[in-house]
């Protein structure tokens, strides 16, 4: 805190004694505010970022498939790190959205922009706790098993592409709803 201090003195050239407490609560409020906003920008960053990846790792792994499973397998792995890679992106939004909140004081919670991007949030969770896993689960158990079957990855392949379709969609849409809220 005693730095935090020195650091406001110094910014806007005035003595110790000179600070009045309602300044540096505003300078303190937007600080928090500004950390809030850079985790949550590199959260939405990392995890569309990390969805676009996996997609494009996806498509890759479903050309590779037919030549073996074995050849498959490395790439399948690599997708399960990206998948925790998104998760890590998913924590840094919600902290990032959180900070500001306690900044704002929960100004913007009772706005209906706020409340419909919390619900597309929310979608994004279940969309990968209701497409993603159960897919990724059976694709992992035929990969590593001792047969593979076209007729087996087919309803995989149309989950994971409804999936990322579902995923990109909600991610547009939380783009678009944050350009256009109401100032």
């Amino acid at each position: 805190m005693a730095v935090m201090i020195r650091y406001f003195v110094k910014l806007n050239k005035c003595s110790v004694t000179d600070i009045c407490a309602k300044d540096f609560l505003k300078y303190m409020i937007m600080t928090t505010l500004k950390l809030g906003l850079v985790l949550h920008l590199s959260g939405i960053v990392m995890m569309v970022g990390m969805t676009i990846a996996a997609f494009v790792l996806q498509w890759q792994l479903w050309s590779i498939i037919p030549h073996g499973k074995e050849k498959a397998y490395p790439l399948f792995r690599v997708s399960k790190r990206i998948n925790l890679l998104q998760g890590l992106g998913g924590l840094l939004i919600i902290a990032g959205g959180v900070t500001m909140m306690i900044a704002l004081h929960g100004v913007v919670m009772y706005q209906s922009w706020f409340k419909i991007k919390s619900v597309l949030l929310g979608l994004i969770i279940l969309n990968a706790l209701f497409l993603l896993m159960p897919a990724g689960k059976k694709m992992r158990r035929l990969l590593t098993g001792t047969s593979l079957y076209e007729g087996d990855l087919s309803p995989i392949r149309n989950r994971l592409l409804l999936f990322y379709v579902l995923q990109l969609s909600f991610f547009l849409l939380i783009f678009i709803l944050s350009a256009f809220q109401p100032a």
